[in-house]
């Protein structure tokens, strides 16, 4: 698989905002990877309810003047936040050291297989890189594996 690109990049294909060239590689990869391609349409259903006329119509609710859709912007939003801060909670023992990462069996049970700890884990090898590179390339690599472990369900040992 070609490599993955950054979330500018991925954002201003969702935006419809590459040029021609750029926008053809994204989309071949996004046909192979389908982390990048979930982040992608969660990016647009993001894009598609901001640009909703109906977000911006606004209601009373409680004496307040809001937007009559934005509840909706908000469950989305609180859902990502709640599979981050799960993901976080999941994962905050075993990012102590290399040791705790091998022990608690990060690229092996299933419970670590999802978008957030994909997104946790990509964000604390960054993180890391430069003070600990050899234990943020090691995170790294498990985040790849698992996201491309997601890619097909039917592959995935169970455990």
């Amino acid at each position: 698989m070609a490599k993955h690109y950054d979330l500018p990049t991925l954002q201003a294909y969702a935006r419809g905002d590459l040029d021609e060239r750029l926008r053809r590689r994204v989309e071949a990869h996004l046909a192979e990877c389908s982390g990048c391609r979930e982040y992608v349409e969660d990016e647009q259903l993001l894009g598609a309810y901001l640009r909703d006329a109906g977000l911006w119509e606004v209601a009373d609710v409680d004496g307040e003047a809001v937007p009559a859709n934005l509840s909706r912007v908000l469950a989305f939003g609180e859902t990502l936040a709640t599979e981050d801060r799960e993901a976080r909670e999941l994962l905050e023992g075993a990012l102590a050291s290399p040791e705790a990462f091998q022990k608690a069996g990060v690229g092996v049970r299933l419970v670590f297989e999802t978008k957030a700890v994909v997104r946790h884990l990509c964000a604390t090898a960054k993180a890391l890189r430069d003070s600990n590179p050899k234990f943020a390339r090691r995170i790294a690599a498990e985040a790849a594996r698992i996201a491309s472990r997601a890619e097909c369900r039917c592959c995935v040992p169970t455990r």
